[in-house]
């Protein structure tokens, strides 16, 4: 289901980053949730990655991969800025954070 990549400029991040995934998962669940879509946070599957080198405008960067349904379009400056208020209220440690919502179709295999 939808894909989160959570980008990181320090290794000492990821532990309380990782330590919030359920909760996190559940937030982007519930933000996602439209008419046409039911999600629950186990639907939202999360990497942390500690580039080498990247030049970020946050110490956090998070990316949700969507199907881009009229509801989230609607909502898409909303859902960021509730995921992003989410993680700097319970992850002071993931420092200053920004959050992207790039929508759009989606194919994916279920074999």
């Amino acid at each position: 289901m939808p894909p989160v990549t959570i980008y990181t400029n320090n290794k000492d991040r990821v532990a309380p980053i990782t330590d919030m995934f359920s909760g996190l998962t559940q937030i982007i669940a519930d933000e996602l949730t439209c008419p046409e879509r039911k999600l629950i946070g186990k639907d939202i599957h999360v990497v942390v990655l500690v580039p080498e080198a990247s030049y970020n405008s946050a110490d956090t960067r998070i990316d949700i991969f969507a199907y881009g349904y009229p509801d989230r379009i609607k909502r898409q400056d909303d859902i960021c800025h509730n995921v992003k208020q989410y993680m700097m209220k319970n992850c002071p440690a993931a420092g200053s954070v920004d959050v992207f919502l790039p929508l759009g179709e989606l194919g994916y295999s279920f074999d």
